[in-house]
């Protein structure tokens, strides 16, 4: 008996022991494990993902596109904005990539000869549809950030090819003023070639940087060449183009580049003042403005011809011409006016505001209409033109705009000063 209860008291103490030993160690090594398992970090995510791969097409899409490539970028662009559609910088490259499509063709506009109708007909046509995408893809792009650069910059080139150079400039001048990079030199310098002043040094300069971003030669290679040639720089220029003539994106240029240098260049005789010589018209444009603005209507005529017989195709100053036919009560030749100044460029402002009203006067108001409405769509409604024709459109329907100027007073008059070039938002007709 006794010997039973000492091996149950050992087997007890045994049990003692085994237990402070399992104690003991579930206090020191145990404990530890079991602090990582209740406290562990969760794993870091993986950056898989998306985000890396929309980097990477980004930077490959802007690497093409300053390489000319421009269906290459297309590509790569779209793939991160399937991957990202809010993304910001991804909306940006889409529209710099849009608007700078669209300037080839209106580059070609600039360099086309302004006598061959058909051509320009064509050119405008295809700009109006560009202009179309580069203008969506802007909205959108601002839409997602309204401070992203790339987005900034597109829409002073959709303003500048639009031909609202005024607007185009306000918005240039709220842009980072430095560093001043390649891509924004080159926006800069397009909005001073966008007028009919003569390049100037900065010109120069700006498209010089725009031009050393450009891993093979494109758009500011192109510009660079016409401001070259329009500021009589003839050798330079043909100097330059020959750069252009294996450039993948605008290779197209280099025949009109070409055809834009021996025109300046040698000017085939016209008119009775004899040759047409290359030079600012913009002097003569403002003196016919003064002119007319003081009453003098067949001096201020005599000024449109001669702007007209220096650059011929200048829808400046055919839509000048149209409005003293106007005010000379000559509806057929106001009309013959508008419509030239309308097919060298469609998107005119001042001529489809004023060729609108002058067909509205006439009993046409269904064309009217159509040239008000197409005025709607490329300036809105909040501007001088936009609340002229937003009266007109509501006035055929039978009520008037809140708020809208009356048609007689709403658009500034061909005394303003005008814009260069494009479809402007100054120097338009009254009623």
């Amino acid at each position: 008996m006794a010997e039973r209860e000492g091996r149950a008291r050992s087997r007890w103490i045994a049990a003692v022991v085994v237990g402070a030993v399992v104690t003991l160690v579930a206090l020191t090594v145990g404990r530890r494990h079991l602090r990582d398992v209740l406290v562990r970090t969760p794993p870091e995510p993986a950056v898989t993902d998306d985000s890396a791969r929309v980097q990477t097409l980004l930077d490959e899409g802007i690497r093409l596109l300053e390489s000319g490539d421009l269906d290459g970028a297309g590509e790569r662009l779209l793939k991160a904005s399937a991957l990202a559609e809010r993304d910001a910088r991804v909306l940006g490259a889409l529209a710099r990539l849009e608007t700078t499509r669209a300037d080839i063709t209106w580059l070609r506009t600039r360099l086309l000869d302004p006598t061959d109708e058909q051509a320009m007909e064509v050119q405008n046509r295809e700009l109006s549809r560009r202009l179309s995408r580069a203008r969506s893809a802007t909205d959108a792009a601002l839409g997602a950030s309204t401070t992203e650069p790339s987005a900034q910059r597109a829409h002073v080139d959709v303003l500048r090819m639009a031909g609202q150079l005024d607007a185009a400039r306000d918005m240039a001048s709220k842009l980072p003023q430095a560093p001043l990079d390649a891509h924004q030199a080159y926006v800069l310098a397009a909005l001073d070639l966008a007028g009919e002043e003569a390049p100037t040094a900065q010109t120069f300069e700006r498209l010089q940087l725009a031009r050393a971003g450009e891993r093979t030669p494109g758009r500011a290679q192109a510009a660079l060449v016409f401001a070259l040639a329009r500021a009589g720089r003839f050798d330079e220029a043909r100097t330059e183009l020959v750069r252009l003539e294996t450039a993948s994106s605008v290779a197209v240029l280099a025949p009109d580049l070409k055809a834009y240098i021996d025109r300046l260049a040698d000017p085939v005789p016209t008119g009775p003042t004899g040759a047409t010589t290359p030079g600012d018209i913009r002097p003569l444009i403002e003196l016919a403005q003064r002119t007319a603005a003081k009453g003098d209507l067949d001096g201020a005529e005599a000024l449109y011809q001669k702007a007209l017989a220096q650059k011929p195709g200048s829808v400046e100053a055919l839509t000048g011409l149209a409005e003293m036919a106007r005010q000379k009560n000559d509806p057929r030749r106001a009309a013959e006016y508008y419509e030239r100044a309308l097919n060298y460029n469609p998107n005119y402002v001042p001529a489809l505001v004023g060729g609108a009203d002058q067909r509205w006067q006439a009993g046409q108001k269904k064309i009217a209409l159509a040239y008000y409405r197409k005025v709607l769509r490329l300036v809105g409604p909040d501007t001088p033109y936009g609340r002229r024709a937003a009266a007109r459109v509501a006035e055929a329907a039978g009520s008037a705009p809140s708020g809208a100027a009356t048609p007689s007073t709403a658009a500034p008059t061909s005394t303003s000063t005008p814009p260069a070039s494009g479809a402007g938002t100054t120097s338009g007709q009254t009623e």
